[in-house]
């Protein structure tokens, strides 16, 4: 499971986990990615996604920040996207998560970006 936790609240979390994969570029995934506060479970959403938007997803994180993204990543499916804004003070990036009607930040530095994107990528080869 890749697991992208709060540095000011390590109880705020994120995870994404792996549920079915049927390998080829134009086939898909379906992932379940569930958002925590306190600990607490507050959403749960199944997504499926094309393995050429994983691909994407995976390399965004894996070179985050990357300035051709200008702090969003999107994509043509109709769950999740991401953006980011950088906070000088803190070295830190805000993270925001939309998915349909829900909005959900946490705040992360570069290495953890690109952690999780090597935890991904991780979890994606393991399940194949």
């Amino acid at each position: 499971m890749a697991v992208l936790r709060d540095r000011e609240n390590q109880n705020r979390y994120i995870e994404y986990e792996f549920i079915s994969h049927i390998p080829g570029d134009y086939e898909g995934s379906q992932l379940l990615l569930k958002y925590f506060t306190d600990s607490n479970l507050i959403r749960e959403q199944k997504i499926g996604w094309t393995n050429l938007t994983i691909k994407h997803f995976i390399e965004m994180l894996k070179t985050f920040p990357n300035e051709a993204d200008d702090g969003y990543f999107s994509h043509f499916e109709k769950h999740l996207e991401i953006k980011w804004m950088h906070e000088e003070q803190t070295d830190l990036y805000l993270i925001i998560l939309m998915d349909i009607g829900t909005l959900f930040t946490l705040k992360a530095s570069k290495e953890d970006m690109q952690i999780f994107g090597a935890q991904f990528e991780d979890e994606l080869n393991n399940f194949l």
